[in-house]
């Protein structure tokens, strides 16, 4: 089985005359194959997992309806987080429980996403989705380029975005190889993405032979960052004035509206005091203006379920959007003025 021709082609800016820019709205859909389960509580319980704390033994579904319906409130671009157990000759019996017959199901998401115009991106995840200390060993890199020439082998010859995740070993000349194996043309060679120096992984470029298919990604959740300011005004001049370029081409492919574990209940952030929603969709658009002054975004997550019993749509794009929080077009961030009084604003798209 082979991926939709049009599968994987997202991010071809980079092919682009420097006088065209492009911007991706978009949302990840983290919990389709990668399971965070305290994302999505109550759908994971009705599925009988309700004990399991991974992907190992369950997995949940797409279909075209939901995927319609990521493109009407206005992203433009899917991001789906996989891992090497689509193939499954790499997972080890004897600890990799997870489910069989994956494959098909990523192929045919890509043809929804066709169906509803939306632009498609597979990060591939290095991870064995054990401890950090267990991720970072040879033997765990050797599987996920394998899963890589393996994708390569099985998708019509069109550019890919493929991430690798977290640090700087990429596989490029084991890409090339396939490329040229394949008699690809030079100008659908793979785009691969690194994660940025300001993520924090070193520099992504170590281990890059050349850098004209590159580009970049970052991750920034503000709740996690150090040394902003807990409160609404240092969140707000956060997202205003710190910038996330650095490497080019970068996009930044994690993101929401959460805000510090400690506060985020609390009287000044939760979401039933008095302008919450005001707030947070001001803050959502300061952010999506400072993300787009590079090449765009990706929120974390499309869609959740009661996180902690409450509907959190902080982590949710679709259920923001249902708030009236995040708009149906994420344009309308630039008409809300939201950083007026902060210093280093550029407002212009």
């Amino acid at each position: 089985m082979k991926f939709p021709t049009t599968c994987f082609i997202i991010l071809l800016f980079p092919l682009l005359p420097t006088l065209i820019h492009c911007w991706l709205p978009g949302v990840n859909l983290g919990g389709l194959f990668i399971i965070e389960s305290r994302m999505m509580q109550d759908a994971w319980n009705r599925t009988g997992c309700a004990d399991k704390k991974s992907e190992f033994d369950c997995v949940l579904k797409l279909g075209q309806p939901a995927a319609n319906a990521i493109s009407s409130p206005g992203p433009n671009t899917i991001r789906i987080p996989l891992g090497y157990w689509m193939l499954e000759a790499l997972v080890y019996k004897d600890s990799g429980h997870f489910p069989q017959g994956g494959f098909p199901y990523p192929v045919k998401v890509c043809e929804w996403a066709k169906n509803a115009g939306i632009y498609r991106s597979k990060p591939s995840q290095n991870s064995s989705r054990q401890a950090p200390a267990s991720m970072h060993q040879d033997f765990q890199y050797e599987r996920a380029y394998k899963l890589l020439e393996w994708m390569i082998k099985n998708r019509a010859h069109e550019p890919i975005p493929v991430q690798e995740q977290p640090d700087t070993k990429v596989p490029s000349h084991r890409i090339l190889a396939v490329e040229k194996s394949l008699n690809v043309d030079a100008g659908k060679y793979l785009h691969i993405q690194m994660m940025n120096e300001k993520w924090g992984g070193g520099n992504p470029n170590a281990s890059l032979e050349e850098l004209y298919y590159a580009f970049y990604g970052d991750h920034h959740c503000v709740k996690w960052t150090p040394n902003v300011p807990v409160s609404k005004d240092g969140y707000m001049r956060h997202s205003c004035t710190n910038s996330r370029a650095g490497n080019w081409q970068v996009v930044v492919g994690e993101w929401s509206l959460s805000v510090n574990d400690k506060a985020e209940w609390g009287a000044e952030f939760g979401l039933e005091s008095p302008g919450a929603k005001e707030w947070y969709r001001g803050w959502c658009a300061a952010q999506v203006v400072s993300y787009e002054k590079n090449e765009g975004w990706v929120f974390w997550n499309w869609k959740v379920d009661w996180i902690g019993g409450r509907n959190d749509w902080r982590w949710g794009y679709k259920s923001a959007v249902e708030a009236g929080v995040i708009p149906k077009d994420p344009g309308e961030a630039y008409k809300m003025g939201a950083c007026a009084g902060f210093d280093n604003v550029n407002t212009l798209r």
